[in-house]
């Protein structure tokens, strides 16, 4: 009888440990992004004094937003059990509008925006953390290397001469990182010396202001970039995968390349660079060059050379007419397109009161000839009349004066909307809501008519 009786409790004993050895559920992935980035900060010194744990983090993934690390969260974050310092809230909160940083409740965070177009890894998304923290760390250390976004809408991207150097110095750092990679160290001295050849050819003609674009840039976003991409596990001859060349308009995203190519290239031939520029810019808030370093570099090698062969820069300077053609068939095929596009239009009519920018997306923006800019991202303007703020659908504006944005939009546009907006009047104030956008004015006068929206603001 005994015997009869074990076998039973056996079985339910096996049971019991087998469900005891079950897995525990996967953490949620907003969490092991930001777990994978806390031991990516301890695994690697990314630069020096940075600790890419120390901000604050906001994250919006599949309908819920996630806070950690933030010292007073918002009311509508609840605290989220089992985890110390981390909240949720339902739905993506307003402040969460890209890969970036915001203040919240005084205290700088860290935003990352994972949407349905999202396609990057783990790791990569912990990568992108570790950037936008970085740009904290700059802002509170080297406030003198951000570039001043304006600049960048009046940058002389159809400038032939300018853009041939451009492209000999991005085709000569593509070279070098990948002799670098593959531990050939005459050629990625040879490669390096080209790419500052090519810079001071490009820094003699090219306007200050452009230089200096290109020159903050490169500190700002391209050691950001450098930093992401170490902690995405990327060596030097991977920074440039498939077609490393880029657009003649396309000088903002280049020079996250071209700064993080500086970067990589520095750390084989200055080893103490980054402790070496965190000094001097301590001291004198100073705005270095990197390309500059690099020169320095390659000439204390004996490798820089005093001109590249004349051959060299004509073939780029061909290169050059080529993209700069194909640049400006771009924008008149895309104007057409915009004209053509299906769909209702909102059309906005500001001369007698103009908008201002309060916030776009710089990485999104297309200038054409006429100064008008396509905003294909984000954008937001207000005035003493109220405020647009457009996210994930195209923008066309109008200057109101000679800077393409700074001096404010005498007229914006909106097309391809699949729905006309929901349109609401009270009293003095108009607004218009659709797809998550809206506009709201005091003041204006709307009239609609075959899929058009039209709104005159400042004449009543």
């Amino acid at each position: 009888m005994k015997a009869k009786i074990l076998a039973p409790l056996t079985a339910v004993v096996f049971i019991l440990a087998a469900c005891s050895e079950r897995p525990a559920p996967e953490p949620p992935y907003p969490v092991q992004i930001v777990a994978l980035r806390d031991s990516l900060a301890r695994e690697t010194e990314f630069w020096p004094g940075f600790d890419p744990s120390a901000a604050p983090v906001a994250i919006a993934s599949n309908d819920s937003s996630w806070l950690f690390g933030h010292p007073s969260p918002p009311a509508e974050f609840a605290a989220l059990e089992n985890r110390p310092g981390a909240f949720v809230a339902r739905g993506r909160r307003p402040f969460i509008t890209a890969n970036t940083s915001v203040e919240l409740a005084g205290v700088q965070t860290v935003t990352l925006l994972i949407d349905s177009t999202d396609r990057d890894s783990l790791r990569g998304h912990a990568a992108v953390l570790i950037h936008e923290a970085f740009h904290i760390f700059e802002q509170e250390r080297f406030p003198a290397w951000q570039a001043d976004e304006g600049d960048l809408f009046l940058y002389p991207a159809t400038d032939i001469d300018l853009l041939g150097a451009r492209m000999l110095e991005t085709e000569s750092l593509v070279e070098a990182c990948r002799a670098l990679a593959g531990a050939d160290t005459n050629e990625t001295l040879r490669r390096a010396g080209h790419a500052a050849l090519a810079r001071a050819r490009f820094d003699e003609s090219a306007p200050e202001f452009a230089a200096d674009y290109v020159r903050r840039s490169e500190l700002y976003e391209g050691i950001a970039r450098y930093v992401e991409q170490r902690a995405r596990g990327v060596d030097a001859g991977r920074l440039f995968p498939g077609d490393p060349h880029f657009r003649a308009d396309e000088t903002r995203l280049r020079a996250y390349a071209t700064g993080a190519a500086h970067a990589y290239l520095l750390d084989a031939l200055m080893p103490a660079w980054k402790r070496n520029l965190a000094a001097r810019a301590t001291v004198s808030h100073e705005t270095p060059s990197l390309a500059g370093l690099l020169a320095g570099a390659v000439k204390r090698y004996g490798a820089l050379a005093d001109t590249f062969p004349g051959e060299l820069a004509d073939e780029y300077r061909r290169r050059a007419s080529v993209a700069v053609r194909s640049h400006k068939t771009r924008l008149a095929s895309r104007l057409v397109r915009w004209r053509n596009a299906d769909g209702y239009r909102i059309v906005i009519k500001a001369s007698a009161a103009p908008l201002f920018a309060t916030g776009f997306d710089p990485m999104n923006v297309t200038r054409l000839a006429d100064n008008r800019l396509f905003h294909d991202r984000w954008l937001r303007l207000t005035n003493n009349r109220g405020r647009v703020e457009v996210m994930n659908q195209t923008v066309l504006t109008t200057p109101a004066g000679e800077h393409p944005i700074y001096h404010g939009v005498k007229r914006l546009e909106i097309a391809g909307l699949d729905m006309p907006p929901d349109v609401q009047q009270s009293r003095d104030t108009l607004r218009l809501e659709w797809q998550g956008n809206s506009i709201q004015l005091t003041g204006a006068a709307i009239e609609d008519s075959s899929g058009r929206i039209r709104i005159v603001l400042g004449n009543r």
